[in-house]
């Protein structure tokens, strides 16, 4: 058993209630969290901080031009479906915007529902209640978690798991 096994399984009992929000969304003037107990929001915090700092070493010329039109980054496991999308909060300080629901959700719904609330200005809340709503499908059998970008979308963001604080976070994912 990995040293860290318990560490997941107590963060991913105790810490996630899907749908779970994390990050900035146009609509507010900082950070927002839904669904994620102050212990897994900071550990989520460290490792999104980690990757926007990776992006913006590793584009350090173009970040800024890259940040905009950067495809989101989706994940599909058996517990979870999640979206990893650049946004920003209502004064234009960029941090990505994660959205963890439940591994029923389609993807592209998902996607579908954040890139609305980031149009449209939409709450924290509204956006939630909007997720929560979402349909569920037949669960997908034999999904093996992996972060993907969505067909013929070029990398312009690092992947989200080959920051260091990924293993801190994993458990929330598979």
């Amino acid at each position: 058993m990995p040293a860290d096994a318990l560490t997941r399984t107590m963060i991913d009992a105790a810490g996630l209630d899907h749908p779970a929000i994390f990050g900035k969304l146009p609509g507010h003037g900082d950070f927002i969290s839904r669904g994620l107990s102050g212990d897994l929001r900071s550990v989520i915090d460290h490792w999104l901080s980690d990757w926007l700092a990776a992006a913006r070493a590793d584009r350090a010329e173009t970040f800024e031009s890259d940040y905009e039109v950067a495809a989101p980054w989706l994940f599909e496991g058996a517990n979870v479906t999640a979206v990893l999308l650049p946004s920003m909060d209502a004064v234009g300080r960029r941090f990505p915007l994660l959205v963890l629901t439940a591994p029923d959700r389609m993807t592209q719904s998902v996607y579908d529902a954040m890139v609305e609330a980031l149009l449209e200005g939409t709450s924290a809340d509204d956006l939630r209640g909007a997720l929560a709503a979402l349909a569920a499908s037949a669960p997908q059998s034999g999904r093996k978690p992996r972060w993907f970008l969505p067909d013929g979308a070029e990398q312009l963001l690092p992947m989200p798991d080959s920051v260091g604080s990924w293993p801190s976070v994993e458990g929330c994912f598979v």
